[in-house]
């Protein structure tokens, strides 16, 4: 076995690749693009691996972070992933500056606690998830990048704000709120009202603002879904799909995210496999 296929498949069962939902995605995908694809979320992986298991995840991005620099710089780093990804790189019209992005990000992560204005909010979403729909994007389409750029920016935008609003509950418990402190004042909902998981008429008024923002986001986004090739246009419909039915999920459920969890139902799964 040649070491790039040998790169190609740690970055395939670095990602699951094999498991039955993923391989359904993947199946219609032309082989390359498959590869490439595998290549840039073994990427992705990684990145969230450090930042959910690492001892030292400050340490860790840092070095992180200067092996894509040497990546960069025609220095591989003697790693599966870094080996495959330079075939990428040479294959597919990759831009460095959203790999930045996505480190600088999570290195941001790790220290910001509050998140003070919704421009605020839309920069961190960019950094966090929207770089990797950029990532992504030379691949999923590589005749239409700079025709689909803004559209998959707003796509990925809308994805990460619905996982926010998913998340609320959780990510304070971490010690996280995303929620723009702007927006606590303009609805008159109290900090204490926050920690106390109160769920009232001015709870529900800002988190629909910020709904509100995902969907307009998600609407803008899917009207150039007709400019995706056929293989993959499934795949993002597939992930926007399931990603928007989490705001409906909360709402029927009374908007309950302080305590508990909100997944699609798997009617919702079953009518997004269908598709695919």
């Amino acid at each position: 076995m040649n070491q790039l296929k040998f790169s190609y498949d740690y970055c395939e069962r670095m990602i699951g690749i094999n498991g039955l939902v993923i391989y359904k995605i993947f199946k219609d995908f032309p082989e390359d693009s498959r590869k490439a694809l595998s290549a840039v979320l073994a990427f992705c992986n990684r990145l969230n691996l450090i930042v959910l298991e690492s001892n030292n995840p400050k340490k860790e991005l840092l070095k992180f972070e200067h092996e894509l620099e040497q990546f960069h710089n025609g220095t591989l780093p003697q790693d599966p992933m870094w080996i495959a990804l330079e075939d990428v790189f040479e294959k597919y019209d990759l831009e460095i500056q959203p790999f930045r992005n996505l480190i600088s990000g999570q290195k941001q992560d790790l220290i910001k606690n509050r998140i003070l204005s919704v421009n605020e909010l839309l920069d961190y979403c960019y950094d966090t998830v929207g770089s990797m729909g950029l990532m992504l994007l030379p691949i999923l389409a590589p005749e239409k990048k700079y025709v689909l750029k803004e559209e998959a920016l707003k796509l990925s935008l809308a994805i990460q704000l619905s996982n926010i609003l998913r998340d609320i509950g959780e990510d304070f418990m971490k010690g996280k709120i995303y929620l723009p402190k702007e927006l606590f004042i303009k609805h008159q909902y109290s900090f204490k009202e926050f920690v106390e998981g109160e769920i009232n008429s001015s709870f529900i008024n800002l988190w629909e603002e910020i709904a509100l923002i995902a969907e307009s986001y998600y609407e803008e986004g899917l009207r150039s879904i007709h400019e995706f090739p056929t293989y993959s246009r499934n795949l993002v419909k597939g992930t926007v799909y399931l990603n928007r039915a989490i705001l409906d999920e909360i709402r029927n459920n009374g908007y309950q995210v302080f305590k508990k969890q909100n997944y699609v139902t798997n009617e919702v799964k079953d009518r997004v496999k269908s598709i695919l």
